[in-house]
Formats: C-alpha cells, sequence, structure tokens
C-alpha cells in the first residue's frame, strides 16, 4: 500500500480489486520472505523491503501506545486500533521473530557472506 504502507491481505483475482484489509501475519511474512532474500542474496532491495516492512510493523502494530502489552492483528487499511477483539495472535508472531533470528544467526556465522 503505497499511500496508507504495509501490505494488504490478498487480490480478488475476478475483479482485480485489493482487499484493504490490513493482518500482522501479511507483514510478518515479508519480514520473512525480505530476511531469507536478503540472507542468499544479498541484494539491497531485500534488505530495503525488510526496513520499510519492519518500520512500519513497529509504527502501526504495537498496542503499547494504548496500554496493552499485545499486538493489533487485523484492521482496515489505516490499522486503526480497536479496544475489543475475539483472539490474539499465536502462531505468526513468533514465527517472524524465530525465522529471522535463525537466518541472523547464519549470517554472523558466515561472517556476512552469502
Amino acid at each position: 500500500d503505497d499511500i496508507r504502507g504495509g501490505v494488504v491481505t490478498g487480490l480478488d483475482v475476478e475483479t482485480m480489486v485489493p482487499s484493504l484489509t490490513k493482518v500482522l501475519w501479511a507483514q510478518e511474512e515479508v519480514l520473512i520472505g525480505s530476511m531469507f532474500m536478503f540472507e542468499q542474496t544479498g541484494d539491497s532491495w531485500a534488505r530495503d523491503w525488510y526496513g520499510k516492512a519492519y518500520n512500519y510493523v513497529r509504527d502501526t502494530y504495537p498496542l503499547k501506545k494504548y496500554g496493552f502489552p499485545l499486538w493489533i492483528i487485523s484492521g482496515d487499511r489505516k490499522v486503526t486500533f480497536q479496544e475489543h477483539t475475539t483472539r490474539v495472535g499465536n502462531f505468526h508472531h513468533p514465527r517472524h521473530l524465530m525465522l529471522n533470528l535463525l537466518s541472523i544467526e547464519r549470517m554472523i556465522e558466515r561472517g556476512g557472506t552469502v
């Protein structure tokens, strides 16, 4: 979403209209994929996309600014805060953290070489 940041959930392939909802797991998949691509290729575009996605996620999804310890897991295009939710994320958030830490460890072990 070049206007609001982040990535939207999907695209209706029949109408080619994007879903304007944003979910945390989709942002985290961008973090995982761009980190893997940077680890494997060293390409600057992968590093740049990781940084762009990371900053967007850190600026948008943590609920600390509203007095809560968790993260927003879904929202509208602006990821508008709503105090009541029906669930919390239990898979993608720790998954993205662990997979990216493993990538960083591998890069350190190789001395930064691709």
